[in-house]
């Protein structure tokens, strides 16, 4: 048992353990209600969540279960770009449950609860049930985590398969009994493979290089030949060989380009262009932003404590040599897609369990020595605070007045509730119910725009649905929604040119055509063939149009 664990099994039994426990574990299971809650109402959102879920309804409904497909610009094409596990994953939950956004979501929502059930079992085992419920805390309500949970993306399945490994590492180099430490051990190469069908070597490289770190820097290289080095890495060769075998017959090609294009490339080339989503480049070492900004709220704690978070930090390095290996998973992703301009912010999360349990570590440390209550709630104050007077000006440069007298009314709270917090005996009452509150009245605030940028394509593929002929074809201008292919693959037709002769047939057809196309793009169609369209309604950023010479009928609002 190590110093700090011995450390906090003594805490856990202080009143401080003792009383913390029930409010975390409620916490976290209403994070995880209201995540699934969201989950379940919310439409696609965004292309990338349009993208993997029409792929997922294409491979369920033609069954390309050995190399997914992919719409680009109204054709289906193979997806070279991504592994199929996750897609395979979301099929068959859509098979399951029927085709909806629920159903494509559900595995990243599992793969999350998942994650959070490693990063306990990894805190409880180096540093007792207090830090380990403490880290579920902080890792379910950090803001990249709870964003990315339940979203139709290969990165939180990749990022279980990181934290698998590194967790069978632990439990595999400490667990009793044997048979548990050998079940680890083995597990450690069935995340390695698990993760490389689903992202590539990326997640091999993310897993074992914090691995490989931890047992140079504590001189444990020797534990590691306890490992099934071999028979584990044939295994995992194997099926890595077999699925690239599989699908290179499939689809000739593909191989080269997985691994040349969409990793070598991806990651030292400054003018990367994916063929399947748009162009993203970054400034360089934009990455350790988003790695910072991936812990918040929680990460601003190292700043509230000082000293006190510097001093335990060095001491954990010193006599802890679990610490390592935590700071090595948690900063080896932002160090290793530093040079990559092409590099997106969901790439570090796997960085994201090894972050919370060093925070929780450091959060069960202050608090046991008497400095976390009137420090925390300061800090909170002063943090929403100042977030609320953001939202307010931020509101009103964009003319939602709606969001602004919110994000006011909530900051005016803030210095009102300030006072309280010299009487310790309400700070506890009265901040965790004014926070409840502020969220609740931020998400109220905001749903409206959440509305008109997400829900925007569902509700107008309903209101073309509506107005168009039996079986009629809906017309997408100028740019191909992956979300709108997702809920209506078989109607969606694409033109690139509005301009163009495909345009001018569609318009002096005798069908009644419905088109559907970003508002800021309604100038790009010539005055000629404008003339003989009437936009039927707005539904956030998209318009309907319908030919004219028709009578336009009740849409939904």
């Amino acid at each position: 048992m190590t110093v700090a664990r011995r450390v906090l099994t003594k805490q856990a039994k202080t009143d401080v353990g003792r009383t913390i426990l029930v409010p975390i574990l409620a916490i976290v299971v209403l994070l995880a209600v209201g995540r699934f809650a969201g989950m379940v109402t919310t439409p696609l959102f965004g292309s990338t969540e349009g993208r993997y879920a029409s792929t997922a309804r294409d491979l369920v409904e033609n069954d390309h279960w050995i190399v997914p497909r992919i719409c680009l610009h109204g054709e289906w094409v193979p997806y070279w770009g991504k592994p199929p596990l996750a897609f395979w994953a979301a099929g068959v939950s859509a098979r399951v449950f029927g085709m909806n956004e629920a159903a494509v979501r559900l595995p990243s929502f599992l793969a999350g609860l998942a994650m959070l059930g490693l990063a306990w079992l990894a805190a409880r085992r180096l540093y007792g049930t207090v830090v380990a419920w403490t880290t579920v805390l902080v890792a379910s309500s950090s803001m990249f985590f709870f964003i990315l949970w339940g979203l139709v993306t290969t990165d939180v399945i990749a990022s279980l398969c990181v934290a698998g490994a590194i967790v069978s590492y632990v439990m595999g180099s400490t667990e009793e009994p044997r048979r548990l430490r050998v079940a680890w051990r083995a597990a450690l190469f069935a995340f390695l493979s698990a993760g490389f069908i689903v992202k590539g070597p990326v997640v091999v490289i993310l897993a074992v290089v914090p691995i490989l770190l931890h047992a140079w820097r504590t001189k444990s290289i020797g534990e590691l030949r306890r490992f099934p080095l071999v028979k584990g890495t044939v295994a995992a060769l194997v099926i890595a060989a077999v699925w690239l075998f599989v699908a290179e017959q499939h689809s000739p090609g593909f191989t080269r380009h997985f691994v040349v294009h969409e990793h070598l490339s991806r990651y030292l080339d400054s003018n990367f262009a994916d063929p399947y989503g748009e162009p993203h480049p970054h400034p360089f070492g934009m990455v350790w932003v988003w790695a910072i900004a991936a812990q918040l709220p929680w990460g601003l704690a190292l700043v509230v404590f000082g000293r006190a978070t510097w001093r335990q930090i060095t001491t954990l390095l010193r006599n802890d040599s679990w610490t390592v290996l935590l700071f090595a998973w948690m900063l080896w992703p932002a160090v290793f897609f530093t040079p990559s301009r092409a590099a997106l912010p969901t790439y570090v999360l796997p960085g994201v369990v090894a972050g919370s349990i060093v925070l929780a570590r450091i959060l069960v440390h202050v608090a046991s020595i008497g400095m976390v209550q009137r420090r925390a709630l300061t800090f909170f104050w002063a943090f929403f605070s100042v977030t609320c007077w953001i939202g307010t000006i931020a509101s009103v440069i964009q003319s939602n007045l709606i969001v602004a007298q919110v994000a006011g009314t909530c900051a005016v709270a803030c210095m009102a509730s300030g006072r309280y917090l010299k009487r310790r005996e309400l700070s506890w009452a009265v901040v965790p119910v004014w926070l409840t509150l502020t969220s609740v009245s931020c998400g109220i605030g905001f749903s409206s725009r959440i509305e008109e940028k997400i829900a925007s394509p569902r509700r107008a593929i309903a209101a073309a649905q509506s107005c168009r002929q039996p079986h009629g074809p809906i017309i997408a201008l100028r740019r191909w929604e992956h979300a709108m292919g997702f809920y209506a693959p078989q109607d969606l037709r694409y033109v690139n040119r509005p301009d163009g002769p495909e345009m001018s047939r569609l318009v002096h057809d005798d069908q009644r055509d419905v088109f559907i196309i970003r508002t800021k793009y309604l100038d790009s169609i010539p005055p000629e063939h404008a003339s003989l369209l009437e936009e039927c309604g707005r539904y956030g950023v998209f318009s309907v149009l319908l030919d004219r010479r028709y009578p336009v009928s009740a849409l939904p609002q």
